[in-house]
């Protein structure tokens, strides 16, 4: 059935996991070092026995026997990949502990260190008991007359999806829960919920505890009670999310339990601070904190989170980094960084953290020797694609924020950009360059120390383009579209903003004709000074608003398929004809276009729909 193949397909990753890690060198020097070769061996050879049955088992599954049995291996294979993933969190356990020895001068042989620890107390007997069932299983199968290499691939398959480890309860539905449940959603809406929250704490071998929809505060929280349940008697979660309970202010040390857990979404909760147990979780990849508005501070040793590939502590009331969190080498996105004016908090915290793919600096103030900024080698960062970078205040350093953003040049790839609050008069020689090459788009935010826009209009992949709060800035002319007569300026630029420009008088467009030629949004908002001009025509425009824009003298682009055009309070703007393609107008106190208008019998709207 197709279902079956659904399912199956999620244990054959399982089990692919699971092959992966056997073969690992860390695994062998692991079992080697406690002389399990000949049981690690033994492992290996029965998990492909029974692999190699499981297509035909999927079409003799009719019978009840061959049912149980692809059950029990189901089972058995979720068993066997828990016990490989705590011996996988040792191993990142031990190598942590053997970087920090090798820093400070003491170095020793990790796995001789492991083979001292609690963890090989039982590790033993559990490894010989789930060896034994898989080779009980391995030898039922020619009882039940399963075949080898029977169907196409290699395949591990689950039986009726009716028996699937995955539950998704609905409001009026009962509370019996599958017993093999491993993977458990919800709506959310209503607090007889929260009687399902009690039964499913006794699914001990739950993987996902899921919650979904947004929550009625009004009607519904988390219980504490069942929060301290859940976290201490569901070990084995690897997704677990609380997110949006605003409830809940304080969680327990027990999260530090769960060794297997991968997700954690925490956001809109009411917490103030992060148990420091929360640093335990080593295979933790995502750590989702965004709109902890409560939220003050991070817990000391972040940095032992070695696998965290993803920190958003966004919308929080943060204002400090934890230390040393350069450590988190696996990091690809990071939306709040924020620089401190020590050491171990400093920008250089990010030299190493290459894998980085969304990354937004903020307190850049705080960078006082530029050379600090180069040390954070953005030009290594190759895999970084979106990047803003903020700095909090103008203020009187404007020279040393030139060198310091001069020294922040990113690597080729990056795609977005946005740079806010910067304070030095002109932009660095790589906006210029080819750096920006594949920058897709491209936000400048209140820099109002800048007397003239860079360089932008021979960047060839630029679609989006904002310029907000320049204050310095009085004419616009041919630096900002290139100076090339050999190339179109903004090729393929499709949106353009520009807003609150408070000494913004001229716009010298008229000798570049042929720039915009991609151009569907063209936006000018508080820009009181503006006199002249606009382009004379920008055929692929399909919306133009202009808005407090009182001194422009200028007429209204060619635009023969624009569609919307909003205009409000544009005085002395003018309109030589209507195009055919428009459906959403709206003027509002810009007089000669409204005169224009009425003369041809055209209805305006008096506000915007």
């Amino acid at each position: 059935m197709a279902t079956d193949s659904i399912v199956g397909d999620i244990l054959l990753n399982v089990l692919q996991v699971a092959f992966n890690k056997l073969a690992s060198s860390d695994f062998l020097d692991f079992f080697r070092a406690r002389r399990l070769d000949e049981t690690l061996q033994k492992l290996n050879v029965t998990l492909l026995s029974i692999n190699a049955v499981i297509n035909d088992a999927e079409k003799k599954q009719i019978s009840e026997d061959v049912k149980a049995w692809l059950d029990a291996v189901k089972d058995a294979a979720y068993e066997a990949e828990d016990l490989l993933d705590e011996i996988d969190t040792e191993l990142s356990k031990y190598k942590m502990e053997a970087e920090f020895q090798a820093s400070t001068g003491k170095v020793r042989n990790i796995f001789s260190t492991a083979s001292a620890s609690s963890f090989d107390k039982d590790f033993e007997s559990r490894m010989k008991k789930c060896l034994e069932n898989l080779e009980n299983m391995a030898s039922e199968k020619d009882r039940l007359g399963l075949t080898e290499g029977v169907g196409a691939g290699l395949r591990m398959v689950v039986p009726n999806i009716r028996q699937s480890s995955s539950f998704l309860w609905k409001e009026g539905e009962a509370y019996n829960l599958p017993k093999m449940i491993r993977h458990f959603s919800y709506i959310r809406n209503s607090a007889e919920a929260s009687k399902l929250l009690k039964a499913i704490c006794e699914a001990k071998r739950l993987r996902t505890f899921l919650p979904l929809g947004r929550t009625d505060q009004d009607y519904f929280n988390m219980p504490s009670s069942v929060i301290h349940d859940l976290l201490s008697k569901l070990r084995r979660l690897r997704v677990l999310s609380f997110s949006d309970y605003s409830n809940i202010t304080e969680l327990p040390d027990s999260i530090g339990n769960l060794k297997h857990l991968r997700y954690l979404n925490l956001s809109g909760i009411g917490v103030k601070r992060l148990p420091d147990s929360i640093c335990l979780l080593h295979n933790l990849q995502t750590l989702n904190l965004r709109y902890c508005v409560s939220l003050e501070k991070l817990p000391p040793d972040m940095h032992k989170l070695i696998n965290l590939r993803n920190l958003d502590f966004s919308e929080t009331n943060v204002r400090e980094m934890p230390k040393q969190l350069g450590n988190l080498k696996n990091l690809q996105f990071l939306p709040s960084f924020l620089v401190g004016k020590y050491n171990e908090t400093s920008i250089k915290q990010l030299g190493e953290l290459n894998a980085l793919e969304t990354l937004s600096i903020l307190e850049l103030q705080n960078v006082v020797d530029p050379m600090e900024a180069l040390e954070a080698k953005f030009k290594n960062k190759i895999h970084l694609e979106k990047l803003m970078l903020g700095w909090s205040t103008n203020d009187d350093r404007s020279f040393n924020e030139m060198h310091v953003l001069e020294k922040l040049q990113p690597h080729q790839n990056l795609k977005e950009l946005s740079i806010s609050n910067y304070g030095g008069i002109k932009f660095p020689f790589w906006f210029a360059d080819n750096t920006l090459s594949n920058v897709v788009s491209l936000e400048l935010i209140n820099c109002k120390n800048c007397f003239f826009l860079p360089s932008l209009g021979l960047l060839p992949s630029l679609k989006s383009l904002s310029i907000i709060r320049f204050d310095t800035v009085e004419a616009i002319g041919p630096k900002f579209f290139g100076n090339s007569a050999c190339t179109t300026p903004f090729v393929s630029l499709e949106i353009l903003r520009f807003q609150e420009m408070v000494r913004w008088e001229e716009w010298e467009c008229s000798d570049v004709s042929d720039a915009f030629p991609c151009l569907q949004e063209l936006h000018i908002e508080k820009c009181p000074r503006l006199k002249e001009h606009l382009p004379a025509k920008l055929l692929s425009l399909r919306k133009l608003v202009i808005d407090e824009c009182e001194r422009l003298v200028a007429s209204i682009p060619c635009a023969p398929t624009i569609q919307e055009l909003v205009l409000r309070n544009c005085g002395k703007l003018q309109m030589e004809f209507i195009p055919p393609t428009l459906s959403n107008l709206v003027i509002m106190n810009c007089p000669q276009v409204e005169s224009f208008l009425k003369a041809r019998g055209v209805a305006i709207k008096s506000e915007a729909s």
